[in-house]
């Protein structure tokens, strides 16, 4: 869900799946993942892509029947989860679409911006701060309200370099997240910052190549990302949820 341009096919087909399917809000990016799948030498697996808005429809409204017959392993959502907590309807939407196709002890995989450190950095803006803004060189984010925090639809306003322009998204509140969740029988079993994972797995055989192909670091797993990167990569969390 929120698959994009198909940017970890290759991922999934290193994992040897037997079948994907990826969900966009966005035609033109399930038209580049499309593509990126029929030209890929690597892709072994079957492939279905299809254009919906995930947190205000159900699959059922676009997948055919046959391909929700047998319960999905996985469904991943990598950066792209917070949108759905515009508001408590998109948010239970998408945590049924997650559940109701994912078989029992499947689980649930995502990125999102780590609530903890954005509340952090908010409240250590000055009280007299005329804008509640911070950032660097890679990204900025930029809150309208500082005392209002609701569980749903607390917004901000985030930019980062060559990839996202100024647009809106949504905190969202890890234990209100895992208590949403819990309703629809998925439940946490990971939960790490990003520092964290790459302290934990970049001297993996396999992930060590990936960092370095991802100019992450050099042949000698020295960082090539400056610090304003870093700081803009340890904005998020990864997680997991276990269906049961």
């Amino acid at each position: 869900m929120g698959c994009g341009k198909g940017g970890d096919l290759t991922k999934w087909a290193k994992a040897n799946v037997a079948e994907y399917v990826g969900l966009d809000i966005a035609a033109v990016s399930i038209e580049q993942a499309q593509k990126r799948h029929s030209t890929s030498r690597g892709a072994r697996f079957v492939a279905n892509f299809f254009a919906l808005d995930c947190y205000s429809h159900v699959l059922s409204d676009a997948l055919p029947l046959n391909l929700l017959e047998t319960p999905f392993d996985v469904v991943s959502m990598q950066f792209c989860m917070h949108y759905a907590f515009e508001s408590e309807t998109k948010a239970r939407i998408m945590l049924k679409n997650v559940s109701t196709w994912l078989r029992p002890g499947g689980i649930f995989v995502g990125t999102i911006p780590n609530a903890k450190q954005l509340m952090e950095q908010l409240d250590a803006l000055p009280p007299d701060s005329k804008e509640l803004s911070w950032g660097n060189n890679v990204y900025r984010i930029r809150f309208e309200e500082r005392d209002s925090r609701p569980i749903f639809g607390h917004r901000y306003w985030f930019y980062l370099q060559d990839a996202v322009d100024d647009v809106p998204e949504y905190v969202v509140h890890w234990e209100n997240f895992v208590q949403l969740a819990a309703e629809y029988d998925l439940h946490p079993v990971y939960k790490k910052e990003f520092h964290e994972i790459f302290e934990e797995h970049h001297e993996h055989e396999e992930f060590g190549q990936l960092l370095q192909r991802m100019h992450v670091v050099d042949a000698d797993g020295e960082s090539q990302m400056d610090e304003d990167q870093w700081e803009a990569a340890n904005i998020y969390i990864g997680f997991a949820l276990e269906k049961r």
